[in-house]
């Protein structure tokens, strides 16, 4: 793996492996989520706070909303670059985009928005400025809208949830269910339906917490889009009835 840093922009030169990708050969969505916190936690660490700092001042960045627009996805044994950048803060809130690129050509692009939490309090805090010029923001974008221009609805959905187990390596370090496992549970929902994401649009509710034994998914098809060609959907997990996931989902 090549890491590069070059006017804010943090990216990692990855290959393709066989563990990466489903059965169809290509990347999976926990994979691809697994790729972007990898990078974006190791840009921070290296850029404004180590980890045994982090972890020394009980505050850190807890994901709140994901965009993101698949071209198509990495397949088995490609060369890839995994790149990401800050965009900024602003109060307690921060936001960072990622690309995945292969000779040249974007295949995914994706942008977040983040809270900074002081874990101690269980509250956010507004980011120190004393972290830059450090960590450099960055006015670069693929996208037309910004994140904060969209908001996900709690709608109630009615179907017959799909119930999954959790398992205790589902769980991380903040003794929660990591990000990423949203992803595997509603990717193997669609794929067993025959389906892709192409665009998806995810917020955060409220963390699963260490020792819960299993999640309801819920996943409703909306109407037809103008084009005809693709499908949209509306999904939520729960837990215990608790909302804790929403996504809309564009196949």
């Amino acid at each position: 793996m090549t890491t590069k840093y070059n006017e804010g922009v943090f990216s990692n030169d990855l290959h393709i492996n066989a563990d990466d990708v489903c059965i169809k050969g290509q990347l999976t969505l926990k994979r691809l989520l697994l790729m972007f916190q990898k990078v974006a936690l190791e840009h921070y660490t290296t850029k404004a706070q180590s980890w045994d700092e982090v972890v020394k001042s009980g505050r850190s960045w807890v994901l709140t909303k994901m965009e993101i627009h698949i071209t198509r996805l990495p397949k088995l044994s490609e060369q890839i670059q995994v790149a990401t950048w800050s965009k900024g803060t602003q109060g307690i809130k921060g936001h960072r985009e990622y690309e995945i690129s292969c000779q040249g050509e974007i295949l995914v692009k994706a942008q977040s928005e983040w809270i900074y939490l002081n874990f101690i309090e269980k509250k956010p805090e507004e980011f120190p400025s004393e972290m830059f010029p450090n960590f450099i923001q960055v006015h670069r974008t693929n996208f037309k809208s910004d994140i904060s221009n969209w908001r996900l609805k709690k709608v109630g959905l009615q179907s017959e949830p799909i119930t999954y187990a959790l398992r205790y390596t589902d769980f991380d370090i903040n003794q929660h269910l990591n990000n990423t496992c949203y992803f595997e549970l509603l990717e193997d929902a669609l794929c067993s339906r025959g389906l892709k994401a192409k665009t998806l649009y995810a917020t955060f509710k409220r963390e699963i917490p260490f020792g819960t034994k299993k999640i309801d998914l819920f996943i409703e098809q909306n109407a037809q889009t103008d084009d005809g060609a693709s499908q949209t959907f509306s999904l939520e997990f729960r837990n215990e009835q608790t909302s804790s996931f929403l996504a809309k989902i564009r196949t």
